[in-house]
């Protein structure tokens, strides 16, 4: 047996069996993002290296934080990884079988006086520390449990691209996002997703090769950033089917709170076997404590306007009705072919963006 801290000397060495116990010492190196980052650095560059063949990997660990070293490995890996919770006061489908709100150990401290605790550190801090439930201070907004998953497509009677572009082309810059949505009877499928820092030419190069690619009936662009640029030049040098969408002041979380019914309600659909779905579920189920959002925001930004469009649950609200924009849209080669039937959607004028979403009447300069 060999026992040795976190970045202790371990290299050279394997293990069959490999148990992180305590990684994180107290709250305040929890809450420190440098902190968590090292840990979880050393974690997969020195520590998950000395896995033998076949090897389990054991972490017991207070849950200070929602992306301490527990939360990164089921956020990344959720597959991979076991979760054994044992809260202090047992909560709905305890692993032990015990009642809601039992305590797990009353011959030390009851319920009655876990309850006290509570309050006098608080709901947030309780949660981490004694529940095993942490969450940021603004509140979870996706929950991993609520994603459905897809095998095949089903036949899709619109298809909308929504594109989240980044600033500019650092280590550190946000990214640009392209989302290919499918709309089916039951609910909204993701099909694609391109993440990638992109300076513009290349970004214009990618918009063109994904709308070729995908054919969709409308293509979201954010007015933001590098965004302002690729809708005035779509607009003038193609005849792709442009909407611009610009966002006011409002949160991202409050535009991330919009959608969470079609998720929670299972009307949202991600392809099971795709490579870029475990970063998604990721940068989703840390939201909004992550480092970066370019995902949620154009989730966000393709969901609202899907659902003010086509969820049959809006009563004598806009229905999916066949409407043809008066122009000429990409072919559907290289889909199914049961598409080339699919409803058209009206883009409204490619500058406006009097969104009923954002409720803003103005428009985009055109120079």
């Amino acid at each position: 047996m060999v026992t040795a801290g976190v970045g202790g000397p371990i290299t050279g060495r394997g293990g069959d069996l490999i148990i992180v116990d305590d990684p994180i010492k107290n709250w305040m190196d929890a809450q420190s993002e440098t902190v968590r980052r090292s840990l979880v650095d050393w974690f997969y560059s020195t520590l998950y290296t000395r896995a033998d063949p076949g090897a389990t990997i054991v972490v017991i660990q207070t849950r200070w934080h929602i992306l301490d070293l527990a939360g990164e490995l089921l956020a990344r890996n959720p597959v991979d990884w076991k979760e054994v919770k044992l809260p202090a006061i047992a909560e709905v489908n305890d692993p032990l079988g015990r009642q809601p709100g039992e305590a797990l150990c009353p011959e030390r401290f009851s319920a009655e006086s876990l309850l006290k605790i509570k309050e006098s550190m608080g709901t947030m801090m309780f949660s981490a520390l004694y529940q095993q439930s942490p969450a940021p201070p603004q509140g979870s907004t996706f929950h991993r449990e609520w994603w459905k998953f897809y095998e095949v497509e089903p036949e899709f009677k619109a298809v909308v691209q929504s594109w989240d572009c980044g600033y500019e082309l650092r280590e550190d810059s946000s990214y640009s996002v392209c989302q290919t949505w499918g709309v089916a009877e039951n609910g909204f499928y993701l099909i694609h997703q391109l993440r990638d820092r992109l300076e513009y030419p290349e970004l214009l190069r990618k918009v063109k090769l994904l709308a070729e690619r995908f054919s969709p009936d409308l293509v979201l662009i954010e007015y933001q950033a590098s965004g302002r640029s690729l809708v005035q030049d779509l607009y003038n040098n193609t005849r792709l089917p442009i909407k611009a969408v610009k966002t006011t002041r409002e949160s991202k979380q409050i535009r991330a709170g919009l959608v969470t019914p079609l998720i929670e309600t299972g009307r949202v659909f991600l392809p099971r076997n795709a490579r870029w779905v475990s970063d998604f579920l990721y940068e989703l189920t840390v939201f909004p404590a992550g480092n970066y959002s370019d995902q949620v925001d154009a989730l966000s930004q393709a969901l609202i306007f899907l659902k003010y469009r086509f969820d049959p649950s809006r009563n004598g609200r806009r229905s999916p009705e066949r409407v043809s924009s008066g122009r000429k849209l990409l072919s559907n080669s290289g889909r199914s072919a049961g598409l080339s039937s699919r409803r058209r959607l009206h883009p409204g004028p490619r500058i406006n963006l009097s969104w009923r979403l954002f409720g803003t009447n103005e428009k985009a300069p055109v120079n």
